[in-house]
């Protein structure tokens, strides 16, 4: 079986939440939640019982159905995800300092897991 590069990652978070949900009741904080890496992080982490605090850029319209799957929208995700067990979610933008001091509050650690900052599209 051949790991990618993501796959070695989630190992990594799975054997850590493992051996440290067991000691205490974690709170870990994720930024880059709709993304690929930071769905798949997300649902390990609530499946093991650790409180998990995602940052969200837009609130969670309430008539989107949830939805996991590959193609989905990023509000379908938002919406599967905040429905897991133990996590919440906080709205703001990884790149506003006040944003990032709410989402980590409170929190044992931290899931860096946004992409780069695209630049806006070229306007005409």
């Amino acid at each position: 079986m051949t790991l990618t590069k993501s796959t070695r990652y989630l190992i990594v978070v799975a054997t850590a939440t493992a051996s440290l949900s067991a000691c205490y009741a974690m709170k870990v904080a994720v930024t880059g939640t709709t993304g690929r890496l930071g769905r798949q992080a997300i649902q390990l982490l609530s499946s093991n019982g650790v409180q998990t605090r995602c940052l969200l850029r837009h609130p969670i319209d309430a008539s989107i159905s949830p939805s996991i799957e590959k193609d989905a929208s990023s509000s379908q995700i938002a919406s599967y995800l905040s429905k897991l067990p133990g996590v919440s979610m906080v709205e703001g933008d990884a790149t506003n300092a006040a944003s990032c001091k709410e989402l980590i509050e409170g929190c044992d650690a931290v899931l860096s897991l946004h992409g780069p900052v695209r630049p806006p599209p070229l306007q005409s």
